[in-house]
Protein backbone atom coordinates (compact mmCIF):
# COMPACT_ATOMS: atom_id res chain seq x y z
CA UNK A 1 0.00 0.00 0.00
CA UNK A 2 2.46 2.58 0.53
CA UNK A 3 3.75 2.09 -2.92
CA UNK A 4 0.56 2.50 -4.33
CA UNK A 5 -0.50 5.85 -2.74
CA UNK A 6 2.38 7.14 -0.65
CA UNK A 7 5.09 6.32 -3.58
CA UNK A 8 7.38 5.12 -1.08
CA UNK A 9 9.08 1.49 -1.58
CA UNK A 10 8.79 0.15 1.77
CA UNK A 11 7.46 2.08 5.28
CA UNK A 12 10.27 3.43 7.63
CA UNK A 13 9.48 1.27 10.54
CA UNK A 14 9.22 -2.25 8.45
CA UNK A 15 11.85 -3.85 10.33
CA UNK A 16 9.67 -3.58 13.77
CA UNK A 17 6.98 -5.79 11.82
CA UNK A 18 9.26 -8.63 10.59
CA UNK A 19 9.84 -11.31 12.53
CA UNK A 20 11.53 -13.89 10.95
CA UNK A 21 12.38 -14.03 7.25
CA UNK A 22 9.09 -16.71 7.02
CA UNK A 23 7.13 -13.20 7.28
CA UNK A 24 8.45 -11.57 3.93
CA UNK A 25 6.03 -11.86 1.61
CA UNK A 26 7.34 -13.79 -1.85
CA UNK A 27 6.76 -11.92 -4.17
CA UNK A 28 9.32 -8.95 -2.46
CA UNK A 29 11.03 -11.52 -0.38
CA UNK A 30 14.48 -10.13 -2.57
CA UNK A 31 14.13 -6.35 -2.55
CA UNK A 32 12.93 -6.62 1.42
CA UNK A 33 16.11 -8.63 2.38
CA UNK A 34 17.96 -5.96 0.98
CA UNK A 35 16.45 -3.47 2.67
CA UNK A 36 16.34 -5.46 5.88
CA UNK A 37 20.57 -5.72 5.58
CA UNK A 38 20.94 -2.12 5.51
CA UNK A 39 18.84 -1.43 8.65
CA UNK A 40 21.23 -4.46 10.40
CA UNK A 41 18.02 -6.58 11.31
CA UNK A 42 18.23 -9.75 13.06
CA UNK A 43 15.15 -12.28 13.63
CA UNK A 44 13.30 -12.16 16.63
CA UNK A 45 12.37 -15.21 18.83
CA UNK A 46 8.79 -15.58 18.16
CA UNK A 47 7.59 -16.44 21.63
CA UNK A 48 4.58 -18.49 22.62
CA UNK A 49 1.37 -16.22 22.97
CA UNK A 50 -0.49 -18.00 25.17
CA UNK A 51 0.27 -18.18 28.96
CA UNK A 52 -1.42 -21.46 29.96
CA UNK A 53 0.75 -24.67 30.57
CA UNK A 54 1.11 -27.10 27.20
CA UNK A 55 -0.78 -30.09 27.78
CA UNK A 56 -0.05 -32.35 25.01
CA UNK A 57 3.52 -33.41 24.39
Amino acid sequence: MERKYKGVDFPNDLEKFIRVEADIPINLKTEVQEYLKEKDWQPKEIIDPTLLKRICR
